[in-house]
């Protein structure tokens, strides 16, 4: 007979409570798994290491139990057990009531954001009647203004069975009230434990708290940089061809050693997630704290399964009182694998206790300086981006100004899937917020043009004031004017055509730009034009035309400028223009030459044309970059033949 494989859904529950309470037992009458699978465990009685069952549902379904230990000196391994679950189990046992680890354990919770779950008051079997409903009650005052508040409070025993099946019951409506976990996303698994297979190699267990990954998959462990295929994946001890979001899952990564992986690593999509010094974040207080929380004080952070010393930095005042909230800098001692939206949860290190937690927020290459206000706003902006994949990647390219961003950088940034990322690019393009440079490579958005428009205006009203017979600016002064490169100032005149300016041969000019010439500029204008036409190949230069004239030679560079943007003169240098009847004609001299003699260097067609090298460079020169030779060496081919 075949077995008809169970249906997964990818929903993690899991233990909270004081040590001795009977989250393991609960565990196991459930799923019939002992969670303890350390000798330690079996030896003391007691949960030191986060456990994983599988729990089967009604309908042939199976979710994850993760238990955690309630031991205070293990509250580390209980906040890696929590921090991928959807829904809790909070276990008070009633002979005992509420006690201390019952009470951060939920301060925990709430720290992490977990909105649903109910609480099983466990060893009923050793009180009354009476002794029940007051532990009840005191649970009940202690899970007022929590996400627990008004949830089941259900008397269940280990020992005797009595009320397990109501207990299960309402355990399962509530998961399967519950939208399974969405599996789109970046594939990241915080490393929960990893261990040697004969025969197989490393492998890694956790629970993936974003997107899925599927045999033959490549995954990168985080920061080390470690890669591997996926051979192999068990969910919930079953063989898969993929482990999702919200599933506790065994990957086997042969080309990872076993040396490489501890807990509080991540395996990831590879090229997508990196790890970060420094954070920004909300940080919200427990009303419970003895004292605030000082500016530049050392916390122990805990997110994911890593705990990494840290240094927190706020960016409003310099306290934050028991309960109160601020935005803040975290520094970390070791570089941790983050993205934007993660929960984390801060422990004092004397006394060791839970003090408060709060979200990341943004991901800082640099540290915000809090006398920068524009910084700190951008910190703001982005938090309200968080959970908007659109919002997000526009945020991020924002902050790139005119480097603009490739989409390999925004994956990085943003955590979002390539295939996202690329989406939302092409929308912003689509509705103009955002345009594309350096050959289509990178995006800039539109915004970062709005402080260097203003510029470019400027500058231009300033050449124009300066330069009254120049049509506009050449390609090269505007970008030396506004000290951008070739790729910005492209992207920037693309915007600007709709905006404030005109760019045409004659140059980039102020929108109904006009040139006035007086008789006088007239008449020198036809002059220079037939000096030029007259002198062919050996063009005059601004100093010889101004004793000729008569005239400063700044004015008769001004005026040769002018004959250049109008088209009536090329110029070639910096020091000299050629009427382009010249240019024709040299051209068609080379072009004969090399027809008639096959290529020729240098100093054969300064024979040809007949003038001085200081004439012949630029013209060949000018050739070269209108396509009519190619120069290898000193030698000329023809292309245009």
């Amino acid at each position: 007979m075949r077995v008809v494989p169970p249906e997964r859904i990818n929903i993690i529950i899991g233990t909270a409570g004081h040590i001795d309470h009977g989250k393991t037992a609960l565990t196991g009458m459930l799923t019939g798994c002992d969670t303890d699978r350390l000798p330690e465990e079996k030896a003391r009685g007691m949960s030191i290491d986060i456990g994983f069952a599988p729990w089967r549902l009604p309908g042939n379904r199976v979710v994850g139990i993760v238990d955690v230990p309630g031991h205070e000196r293990f509250i580390r391994n209980m906040v890696a057990g929590v921090s991928a679950i959807d829904l809790v189990c909070l276990v008070v046992a009633a002979d005992d009531g509420v006690m201390p680890q019952t009470i951060e354990h939920l301060r925990i919770l709430d720290l992490l954001g977990i909105k649903r779950g109910l609480v099983a008051l466990t060893k009923i079997d050793l009180v009354d009647i009476e002794t029940r409903e007051l532990a009840a009650l005191d649970i009940a005052e202690l899970v007022a203004g929590t996400f627990l508040d008004g949830a089941p409070i259900v008397p269940v025993s280990s020992v005797t069975a009595e009320g397990l099946d109501v207990f299960a019951e309402m355990l399962a409506d509530l998961v399967l009230s519950i939208p399974p976990r969405a599996t789109g996303g970046v594939f990241r698994m915080p490393v929960e434990r990893s261990f040697s297979a004969p025969g197989r190699g490393t492998v890694i267990t956790g629970i993936p708290i974003s997107g899925s990954v599927r045999l033959g998959d490549s995954v990168e462990l985080l920061p080390e940089g470690a890669t591997s295929r996926i051979r192999e994946i068990q969910v919930y001890k079953m063989d898969a061809e993929e482990a999702r979001v919200g599933e506790c899952a065994a990957l086997n990564t042969p080309e990872i050693g076993p040396d490489e992986v501890h807990r509080g690593l991540v395996l990831a999509q590879p090229g997508c997630l990196k790890a970060w010094r420094r954070v920004a974040a909300r940080l919200q207080l427990l009303d419970s704290v003895r004292r605030d929380l000082r500016h530049a004080e050392d916390v122990r952070v805990h997110t994911g399964t890593a705990e990494v010393a840290g240094r927190v930095m706020l960016l409003e005042g310099n306290r934050v009182a028991a309960g109160g909230s601020a935005m803040a800098q975290i520094e970390l001692a070791d570089p941790v694998v983050v993205d934007r939206g993660d929960r984390f949860v801060l422990r004092a290190f004397s006394p060791a206790t839970t003090i408060g937690g709060g979200v990341v927020v943004d991901l800082l290459e640099e540290r915000i300086r809090r006398s920068r206000p524009q910084a700190v706003e951008t910190v703001r902006a982005m938090e309200q981006a968080i959970g908007d994949p659109v919002a997000l990647v526009g945020e991020a390219l924002r902050r790139h100004g005119l480097r603009g961003a490739t989409i390999a950088d925004l994956v990085t940034e943003t955590a979002v899937t390539r295939e996202r990322v690329a989406e939302v690019l092409t929308e912003m393009e689509g509705s103009g917020q955002a345009r594309r440079i350096g050959g289509a490579q990178s995006v800039v958005h539109l915004d970062a043009f709005a402080p260097l428009a203003e510029q470019a205006l400027a500058a231009l009203d300033e050449f124009h004031a300066q330069h009254p017979l120049r049509l506009g600016m050449r390609p090269a002064e505007f970008r030396e004017a506004l000290k951008i490169d070739a790729n910005s100032a492209e992207a920037l005149l693309a915007v600007m055509r709709q905006g404030g300016l005109t760019v045409e041969e004659s140059g980039i000019a102020r929108a109904g730009r006009q040139v006035t010439i007086s008789a006088d500029d007239g008449e020198r204008l036809a002059a220079l034009c037939r000096r030029h036409r007259e002198a062919g190949l050996t063009p005059p230069e601004a100093e010889e035309l101004a004793t000729e004239m008569g005239t400063p030679a700044g004015r008769v560079t001004e005026l040769v400028d002018h004959l250049v943007d109008r088209g009536d003169l090329v110029r070639l240098s910096d020091r000299m223009a050629f009427h382009p009847e010249a240019v024709d004609a040299a051209k068609e001299a080379v072009r004969r030459a090399i027809r008639e003699r096959g290529p020729l260097d240098t100093a054969a067609l300064r024979d040809v044309l007949g003038a001085s090298r200081k004439y012949v460079v630029p013209l060949l020169d000018h050739l070269d970059q209108i396509g009519v030779t190619r120069r290898t060496g000193s030698v000329r081919y023809l292309l245009d033949a």
